[in-house]
């Protein structure tokens, strides 16, 4: 994500401003235009025409801000924006007469009053407006760039809200003309506060750069650019659906329903709380999903908001209320949340030198698009009614058809866009609807407002039980923090975070921790690289295996150790006479425990021998040889089935080689098993006598005991005094032989490499 290029204090003053103007402008945008306006003119007469037509203005300001690109290299980005906010506000005073004027001299001067004011208004809107994109783009960039947009869209519509009830509480049905004179006024008192606002805001540096570039050859260059001319087209009609819904919603309600002026702003109020619903949706998804699939989802959220007003059923006044109040929320809901989606998607194509022509560019499209969508949608409306003899519930319903379809067409567009990082559509639909998902997007986003060790120790220690994948990213950040603890915690959640499934899945996120991991092996020696090999080996990427091949000889043995298994566990064979060396060489517990399990996991059967050689070791304690035993009945294939013997015969040795008689009864020959369970009461009372009945038994074999692993092996580790010394060694043995001689004929005897014969 590109980055701002502001200083962090100036980039912290300049958000605190800027959402102060929003709020403001906010508020003091619905006191003086959209839904207002629309039913002021209503009360004077206005046709849908008319209508269309002022509510068009708002768009057609995004084409004015052409030669408000040639003021910026004389005056700068933030000059131009707030006095051209300023003017506009100045421009809209005359409406405040025309309540006096409409019943005393004409309404056609009434009507040309406020043709002329809103066009002033949206004409120096549109010269200002050509700041706002490199401004919003300078403030927002970071990775928290969709955090930002969608708070201060919350803060915006919040503020739209409280206009709203203001508004909804002083137009009842019997006010006076005059009183629109009075929210009007309210308004320009409040947006010129908020001019002097973005006044304040550094000029952002490098912008004007992109001033002294021609438009044309700017835009041609882009949309030379497939993924670019796609989502301008795509962008283009989608401001054209919603020009046309925007214009006419309240409209509808009042037309079809019968909705006051009063309850038609409050639906409005309502419209404003979707969209800040959709807002707080995009505070917790946009950074960690991207645009391009909320983009998607967001459209097909508006396409089902606008199927209630396409069926239009017969209600009564409250079932109306409640039915008109969810298509509100619903349609604003979806459609909001397509432009923010569409909004950041566009600035995640762009470069900073190319916020200013294409910023211009995209206020272009959105006018063009909107003004026609408003244009037509009058036109169409009224065309219905008159030319199609139409009753006006029926003219709707069509009206509503048209604007599905369009969007239809324009969702599978949309799917043709490039990804740009984002998650897929099933992704995010997957996360939508996950609560482990949403929970750990939750604990991200206080894992980014932490402000100490012990509080991002905490929200990571979190994250690692969150049982979600949405993580990987950020701890992958933290596992580079300059403190021990933050990266010990970092890596510990990593390990926790499923991954089978999920990580297989993005080969990106597959590659960004393999590589963080085998640096963080190369890098972290003595700290934290002990638990990056571990991790490597349990998520088996490949590519760390050069980097733990390495740390095979590093004097940290604990790295040494678990490098080692997850050597194993990546199944590196070629490692193998390097691990057999060091365990040969070493008298570390702990490596020469982790070494046992990796030969056992590789199912190196020839490293028989080296186990027993470092059980003939007489400086061993017993739990190295329990781990060598172990690793033996794994190579033996018999680990699951002996354990529980063996921790019998520990606990209760009679009970233990009871237990092994029982089996013994099934062994063919029987008398070759009657030895070994001589030899087994033996070991107590005589052990040299208990190895010479096992080495009988061996010998009598049809057969090695695997191929790998000739019998005269066990038969000299049997006659070697330095291990049948050990009861424990002389248990495996026996257990391996009643196991032998009880499963069978040779060639099932002893499970092949990879398989089990436990029961």
């Amino acid at each position: 994500m590109n980055g701002s290029q502001y200083t962090l204090p100036q980039k912290i003053a300049g958000r605190r401003d800027f959402t102060i103007y929003g709020a403001l402008n906010s508020f003091s945008f619905l006191l003086l235009s959209g839904n207002i306006i629309t039913l002021y003119v209503l009360r004077l007469g206005g046709s849908p025409t008319f209508i269309g037509i002022i509510s068009s203005f708002a768009y057609l300001s995004f084409f004015f801000m052409l030669p408000g690109k040639q003021l910026v290299r004389r005056y700068g980005i933030v000059r131009i924006f707030g006095l051209g906010w300023i003017i506009r506000y100045v421009l809209v005073i005359p409406i405040l007469i025309t309540p006096f004027i409409v019943g005393k001299v004409s309404p056609f001067l009434s009507f040309g009053i406020i043709l002329f004011s809103l066009l002033g208004f949206q004409i120096f809107r549109g010269l200002g407006l050509v700041g706002q994109s490199p401004l919003v783009g300078e403030l927002s960039a970071g990775k928290d760039r969709g955090t930002y947009l969608s708070r201060f869209q919350i803060i915006a519509n919040s503020a739209s809200i409280l206009s709203g009830l203001c508004i909804a509480l002083l137009l009842d049905p019997s006010a006076p003309l005059s009183r629109y004179s009075l929210l009007i006024l309210s308004g320009i008192v409040l947006g010129l506060a908020g001019s002097f606002y973005i006044l304040r805001l550094p000029e952002p540096p490098g912008v004007q750069e992109g001033a002294g570039e021609s438009f044309l050859a700017a835009t041609w260059t882009v949309l030379k650019r497939p993924n670019y001319r796609r989502y301008i087209i795509v962008f283009g009609v989608y401001c054209f659906i919603t020009g046309m819904m925007r214009s006419f919603l309240v409209v509808y309600a009042k037309e079809v329903y019968l909705t006051p002026d009063n309850l038609a702003i409050l639906l409005s109020v309502i419209g404003n709380l979707g969209a800040i619903f959709m807002g707080l949706v995009m505070r917790q998804l946009m950074d960690r999903l991207g645009a391009k699939p909320l983009y998607l989802i967001f459209a097909v959220i508006f396409v089902f908001s606008m199927v209630p007003a396409l069926i239009s059923p017969q209600m009564g006044p409250i079932t109306a209320v409640i039915g008109l109040g969810a298509l509100f929320f619903l349609t604003s809901f979806g459609s909001t949340g397509g432009e923010n989606a569409s909004q950041q998607y566009f600035y995640a194509m762009i470069q900073p030198g190319e916020q200013l022509n294409l910023g211009i560019l995209y206020f272009v499209t959105m006018g063009f698009g909107g003004a026609l969508g408003s244009t037509a949608g009058g036109v169409v409306l009224e065309a219905l009614q008159l030319a199609g003899g139409l009753d006006i519930r029926m003219a709707y319903r069509i009206f509503f058809a048209i604007l599905i379809v369009i969007l239809l067409i324009v969702i599978a567009m949309m799917s043709g866009l490039k990804r740009l990082g984002s998650s897929s559509v099933s992704s995010a639909l997957s996360v939508m609807f996950s609560i482990r998902d949403l929970r750990a997007i939750n604990l991200l986003n206080r894992l980014d407002r932490s402000g100490s060790i012990g509080e991002e120790q905490q929200v990571i220690k979190e994250l690692g039980g969150a049982q979600s994948q949405m993580p990987a990213d950020d701890l992958l950040a933290r596992i580079l923090s300059p403190s021990y603890v933050i990266r010990s915690e970092a890596l510990h959640a990593l390990e926790r975070l499923p991954h089978e499934r999920q990580v297989r899945r993005n080969s990106v996120i597959e590659r960004k921790i393999s590589e963080a991991l085998v640096a963080h092996v190369r890098q972290h020696e003595f700290t934290t690289a002990y638990i990056a090999a571990r991790i490597i080996g349990q998520w088996k990427l490949a590519e760390g295996a050069p980097a733990l091949r390495e740390s095979l000889s590093s004097e940290d043995y604990l790295l040494a150790a678990r490098s080692m298994v997850a050597l194993a566990r990546l199944g590196d064979v070629q490692s193998i006479p390097r691990i057999e060396l060091t365990l040969r060489a070493t008298r570390n517990p702990l490596v020469l425990i982790h070494g046992a399990e990796s030969l056992k996991l590789f199912e190196h059967r020839p490293s028989v021998t080296l186990l027993l050689e470092i059980l003939r070791r007489e400086e061993n304690p017993p739990y190295i040889r329990d781990e060598m035993i172990f690793a033996m009945a794994g190579l033996f294939q018999i680990e699951d089935w002996f354990y529980p013997h063996y921790r019998l015969f520990l606990e209760a040795r009679a009970d233990a080689i009871s237990v092994l008689e029982e089996e013994a009864k099934q062994a063919d020959p029987p008398a070759l098993a009657r030895e070994v369970v001589r030899a087994l009461v033996s070991i107590g009372e005589n052990k040299r006598e208990s190895a010479l009945l096992l080495v009988g038994v061996l010998g009598a074999l049809d057969g090695d005991m695997l191929p790998e692993v000739p019998n005269d092996v066990l038969i000299h580790a049997l006659n070697d005094p330095r291990l049948h010394r050990y009861e424990r060694v002389l248990f495996f043995m026996g257990a391996l032989l009643i196991f032998r001689l009880s499963r069978g004929t040779n060639e099932n005897r002893i499970a092949p490499p990879g398989q089990s014969l436990a029961p």
